[in-house]
């Protein structure tokens, strides 16, 4: 008899369907378990998360998978049909179902049949050992779904430091209506919304506002450090599969390729460059001689642990 990971013994029953597109694949297999089982069933096939409690280390106890599909996970449970007697349990009066016994007495448990339910997941499915570190692995690797859309956003520019083109000598000042624009120009920059929607977590990641209103301090995935500026996550609480609360985490930013502490000015102001983006800083530097720039920055990686940033600094 096949029994899961931590030893909960089970049986295929009758009933199959499977149910396939382009983009999304679905088979449903059958179960039968002692009708006790059937809670500790549900929850080993779906899989679920928990902390040590010594390291506050994520740990992910992985949902089965197909037999004959291993790229198939397990996302439902249903109870479909009950074996047996239905009767009250002599202690608790909760109801059970039994089977009749050599005796002819109720005294075996009856059976439970699970519908579980397998599906292509729109997120990795790794284990605990396939998590390396690093910007480009990590938490976010698994169990989390990353949307990119777009969105623009409004450059407001000086119309004297334009003028129509071929027009005048090189470098002449903006004193003729003919030759230069007027009036200020509002120019609009495509930027890129990206969202990580990290699922099934069995707590709330202490880190998780450290982010806020800050910039990546160093490369994250694709995006080089200073080109995300993150707002505050959006937390859902949910029930995880062994009956605990838990929490769905958004983490939001949006990407600027020329980095947020860098303004659009027409001229380089330290050299002879011509229009760009150019860094800014604070005019007064702190006691320690450093210019602020206009958004402090924090490792992004830090959000996805449970191990608190005790050297975080609060503040924008």
């Amino acid at each position: 008899m096949p029994s899961t990971t931590n030893g909960t013994f089970y049986r295929y029953a009758p009933g199959v369907a499977e149910d396939w597109s382009l983009t999304a694949q679905t088979a449903t297999l059958n179960y039968s378990c002692p009708w006790p089982d059937r809670f500790v069933l549900r929850r080993e096939l779906l899989g679920y998360s928990f902390l040590d409690a010594t390291t506050n280390v994520l740990h992910r106890y992985l949902p089965a998978t197909h037999p004959e599909a291993p790229q198939l996970s397990c996302t439902a449970v249903r109870l479909v049909e009950t074996k047996g007697v239905l009767q009250e349990e002599e202690v608790t009066a909760n109801p059970t179902y039994r089977y009749w016994d050599e005796n002819g007495k109720l005294g075996r448990d009856g059976l439970a049949w699970l519908q579980a339910t397998f599906q292509s997941t729109l997120y990795d499915v790794l284990a605990d050992d396939q998590v390396g570190t690093g910007s480009l692995n990590g938490e976010w690797t698994r169990f989390t779904i990353r949307r990119k859309r777009g969105t623009v956003e409004a450059q407001r520019t000086p119309g004297k430091g334009w003028r129509w083109a071929g027009t005048g000598p090189p470098n002449a000042p903006p004193n003729d209506k003919n030759t230069y624009l007027q009036v200020d120009q509002s120019l609009p920059y495509q930027l890129t919304n990206v969202e990580w929607l990290w699922l099934a977590l069995p707590a709330l990641p202490p880190n998780r506002d450290n982010i806020t209103n800050r910039v990546n301090s160093v490369a994250f995935q694709e995006f080089t450090a200073g080109t995300l500026l993150f707002g505050p996550c959006y937390e859902e609480p949910v029930l995880l599969p062994n009956l605990e609360r838990g929490w769905n985490i958004t983490f939001s930013a949006v990407h600027r390729p020329n980095t947020w502490n860098k303004v659009w000015r027409l001229e380089d102001p330290v050299s002879t460059g011509g229009a760009g983006f150019y860094a800014v800083e604070a005019v007064k530097a702190d006691a320690g001689g450093v210019h602020r720039p206009l958004y402090l920055g924090y490792d992004f990686s830090q959000c996805w642990s449970f191990v608190p940033d005790a050297a975080f600094v609060p503040g924008y």
